[in-house]
């Protein structure tokens, strides 16, 4: 959304069922999603284009988080397990 006239900048769509949480970089250059879909989905916020995809949990996700510096991604899932994801 641009908070100037509160018009949406983009629709942002990939995931193949409910999205959970997104989370900003502390950059704000990038959001992460995560999803019912069992995968994590990083977008560029000034595209809106997808631009990386990452998989592993066997259940769906509830929460996610960038660290501090931005560098990686912290991803839980409904099993109780959390995994770390280095960015790039």
């Amino acid at each position: 959304w641009d908070l100037n006239d509160f018009r949406a900048i983009h629709k942002i769509k990939g995931h193949t069922d409910r999205v959970n949480r997104v989370a900003f970089s502390p950059d704000g250059q990038f959001i992460v999603s995560v999803s019912h879909d069992r995968t994590l989905r990083l977008w560029d916020t000034l595209s809106g284009e997808l631009v990386k995809l990452w998989q592993g949990h066997t259940h769906w996700l509830k929460t996610v988080s960038f660290s501090p510096n931005g560098t990686f991604i912290a991803s839980g899932d409904n099993d109780g397990v959390v995994r770390i994801w280095r960015v790039f």
